[in-house]
């Protein structure tokens, strides 16, 4: 258990996609946060995912939803995507096709 009442799971191994990096439970639900040390800038163009100013080499947002519907099948759950970009600065608050993109310093604390 983490401190203010949020549970953590990490390296969760799910049947038909891989594993995700995280799954918290907290008082508003469960995530999956799926995370990446890329550095640079993140941004959003339209519902595109940009990593300095370029589409990443693979779909971070698909890879994050596909994990929380997985999770959803399994809990019977409504579960929130997350992308924690631990090394990247984050311009503003992001949505994209629905998961939210975070910087690791809005998480810690």
């Amino acid at each position: 258990m983490l401190g203010h009442g949020f549970y953590l799971l990490h390296d969760v191994p799910l049947a038909g996609c891989g594993n995700v990096d995280h799954v918290v439970l907290g008082e508003k639900g469960f995530y999956v946060i799926e995370k990446k040390s890329h550095k640079g800038q993140v941004t959003a163009k339209g519902r595109d995912l940009l990593l300095n100013g370029r589409s990443p080499e693979k779909d971070f947002v698909k890879q994050a939803w596909r994990g929380c519907y997985r999770l959803r099948e399994i809990l019977d759950a409504e579960v929130t995507p997350i992308l924690l970009f631990a090394e990247a600065f984050i311009e503003g608050r992001l949505l994209v096709w629905g998961a939210r993109v975070l910087p690791l310093p809005w998480l810690v604390g």
